[in-house]
């Protein structure tokens, strides 16, 4: 890396989960953040869950105190739905750099180091994206998601 590319402890980056559905993966998702070795503050937002989304979070709080990741747990402020628990999520951040997430999706390790070192310079308005692992059980079937939504999606 140049002297002006970004280290993944060098550059804050700001997190946004959404959280409805899938709810109980949150703890391995905040997991997979802390393991990217990052500078980051991840904003959990509500958007009706029926769990309490903050003591999922709490569960956790110390593993993600010791990796440098602070959360912060928010009502969605904006539009029911995913589409305004981002913009909530992204409304509430100040980081230059935005990642989204789901509350039932990994961040596989090394993932925030290689798509900083994607973007290069991040002065210059970008984007990056890669491939998240989504939880399966052995079937292959997608646990986080009820039945009526995993037929929404075929």
């Amino acid at each position: 890396m140049t002297e002006n590319e970004a280290t993944p402890g060098s550059t804050p980056i700001d997190v946004v989960i959404p959280v409805k559905f899938g709810a109980g993966f949150l703890p391995q998702a905040l997991r997979s953040i802390a393991a990217q070795r990052c500078s980051a503050t991840v904003f959990v937002v509500d958007d009706g869950a029926d769990v309490d989304v903050a003591e999922l979070v709490d569960s956790v709080g110390s593993e993600l105190a010791a990796a440098s990741v602070t959360v912060e747990v928010l009502p969605n402020a904006g539009h029911p739905g995913i589409g305004g628990a981002r913009n909530t999520g992204v409304g509430a951040g100040s980081a230059a750099l935005v990642a989204f997430v789901d509350a039932d999706d990994l961040w596989v390790d090394g993932r925030h180091a290689l798509l900083l070192a994607a973007l290069g310079d991040v002065s210059t308005p970008s984007m990056a994206f890669g491939l998240v692992e989504q939880f399966v059980d052995a079937d292959g079937v997608h646990t986080a998601l009820d039945e009526p939504h995993r037929r929404a999606m075929v």
